[in-house]
């Protein structure tokens, strides 16, 4: 069964999602009873052509205690959760939220996490090689570009270039849909399309769209599939975006099996 989805949002449209008619390096030891919280029950570094995605379980938040993770290169996440502070220490595994980050840039960045001004709980380095150019795209890469801006040309849209910041959100999104077995544009610790974009360094969009999809087997189909469906084709040739990034991932075992995510722009600094 296969699946898409579309969002469109800051100054282009309310957020829309339609389903589809189609179908439409180290883990540490799990936090214990004696763990004082909130903690990082996971730590998981992955490395792609878009950069080095570092993503962080944290569990026991309150929803008077939210976390700050600062990942370096001036950014942050702010994870919260709806649990009062009794039920955080005595279930906080069900009190938890997730953070990531892609880190486009070579360097070895600091991690740290907290409650309010308190000292980190929480704190690790990450290295990064950095990003592959985006002015020398993967086949599928280019496939889809190009598909993208054959369908914008027919509408009278001009078209849109890679972006290295919405390549970076696109495909850490992916990643993260079929590692958490989640579909949704809203992701598991609250993030809308915008934040992720903006956390991957796309500052000052004036536009921002999304469109999802899983369980197609390459880019023809999940192409066919968006063209087809209203909500994903407005997103395609909207004319007021100039920017694209796009992201892919294969996770066996998960729901769908592949996960696709397309990050249009605005406005935005890639």
């Amino acid at each position: 069964m296969d699946a898409v989805r579309s969002s469109v949002g800051r100054l282009v449209l309310t957020v829309a999602v339609s389903a589809a008619a189609l179908a439409c390096a180290t883990l540490p030891a799990p936090a214990t009873a004696a763990t004082r919280y909130p903690a990082v029950s996971s730590n998981t570094v992955v490395e792609t052509e878009m950069g080095t995605t570092l993503t962080l379980a944290v569990v026991g938040i309150s929803r008077g205690r939210p976390v700050t993770v600062r990942w370096g290169e001036g950014r942050k996440a702010v994870l919260r959760s709806t649990c009062s502070t009794a039920r955080a220490a005595a279930r906080p595994q069900s009190c938890a939220a997730t953070g990531t980050h892609t880190y486009g840039d070579a360097g070895t960045f600091v991690v740290t996490a907290r409650v309010r001004a308190t000292a980190p709980f929480f704190t690790t380095q990450v290295t990064s090689p950095g990003a592959g150019p985006v002015a020398d795209p993967s086949d599928w890469q280019r496939e889809m570009l190009g598909d993208v801006n054959a369908l914008r040309a027919k509408a009278g849209a001009d078209p849109v270039r890679l972006c290295a910041a919405l390549n970076r959100s696109a495909q850490a999104y992916a990643q993260l849909m079929g590692e958490r077995n989640h579909f949704d544009h809203h992701g598991p610790d609250g993030s809308t399309p915008g934040d992720r974009m903006e956390a991957a360094g796309y500052d000052g969009a004036r536009a921002w769209g999304e469109n999802i999809a899983a369980g197609q087997a390459d880019v023809a189909e999940v192409m066919a599939a968006w063209r087809d469906s209203a909500g994903h084709y407005t997103n395609i040739v909207e004319p007021r975006f100039t920017h694209l990034g796009v992201g892919f991932a294969t996770v066996e075992g998960s729901e769908y099996g592949t996960y696709w995510a397309q990050n249009f722009g605005a406005g935005g600094t890639c």
